[in-house]
């Protein structure tokens, strides 16, 4: 420990401050569903389903990700003095970033919002129902009551755990008629019930198995990850498992849709060593 650091210049404390702040907060993160996402959006008049005709039903029931709870982002400066306090956070909100105070920790923490380009929303088994049901009970209440109201796009991807998919059979149809415009599906196996906003789990980079519904199989794309030879034998024992019953990992994996990718992957706890990973 160098005790004579608060003995240094201001200016040179400042410029070791700034040194030790991150580069970047990456985005790419598994974002958790809940409740209370789900609000009217006003059509242009460029869209398809615009009609002139009646003004007030120029609505869609669109999914606001910006609603979802944030993730929070370690700053260690936060945490240590006021001096370093005060740099972080001008460090925090010059890149968009937010502010909370977590009563656990009796701390501020950095937060951040979804990013749709790169993070993804993820579906735990136990609220897929709120997730199917809030639509409906969105479009009942008083401003949407009784009012023409069209789909929204939703996001174009989605995680889910293969439990959800052996667990509902219709899970991959009621997931597109919430989000039409719904490109990839991640399957994770033996994937977390529940996603704290301290905790930031991200799909496994580097590799994964794609569906190709043309050739019936998986293939391996995006180079190389650790946990391929892992994640090999979770699709065999998933497939066996699931195939006698056509269940609901077999339907995804068999659907039709056009430009519809089913990508099974692996997650990690973003700031674990995959070199310390059990194998």
């Amino acid at each position: 420990m160098f005790t004579r650091f608060p003995d240094l210049p201001p200016e040179l404390r400042n410029y070791i401050w700034h040194l030790a702040l991150p580069d970047e907060i990456r985005p790419g993160v598994l974002f958790q569903f809940r409740r209370g996402c789900w609000g009217p959006l006003p059509l242009t008049e460029s869209h398809l389903a615009y009609d002139p005709a009646t003004p007030d039903d120029n609505i869609a029931l669109e999914f606001f990700p910006d609603r979802l709870e944030p993730i929070q982002a370690r700053i260690p400066h936060l945490l240590v003095n006021k001096e370093a306090h005060g740099i972080a956070r001008s460090w925090v909100r010059k890149r968009g970033f937010g502010i909370q105070y977590c009563l656990e920790r009796a701390a501020h923490m950095a937060t951040r919002q979804f990013d749709p380009e790169h993070d993804t929303l993820y579906l735990p088994s136990t609220l897929f129902q709120d997730f199917c049901v809030e639509p409906l009970d969105r479009q009942a209440e008083l401003d949407l009551m009784e009012r023409i109201i069209h789909s929204g796009e939703g996001l174009s991807r989605i995680a889910v755990s293969t439990g959800l998919l052996r667990s509902e059979f219709d899970a991959i149809d009621d997931i597109r008629e919430c989000f039409p415009q719904l490109k990839v599906m991640f399957l994770i196996d033996e994937a977390p019930d529940h996603l704290a906003a301290e905790e930031a789990w991200e799909i496994q980079q580097g590799g994964s198995f794609v569906y190709d519904s043309g050739h019936g199989l998986f293939e391996w794309s995006d180079g190389k990850c650790h946990c391929k030879e892992c994640v090999h034998g979770s699709i065999k024992k998933i497939i066996h498992d699931d195939i006698e019953v056509e269940g609901g990992v077999y339907m995804a994996l068999h659907s039709s849709i056009p430009g519809f990718e089913v990508r099974l992957v692996s997650v990690i706890e973003r700031g674990v060593d995959m070199s310390k990973l059990p194998s």
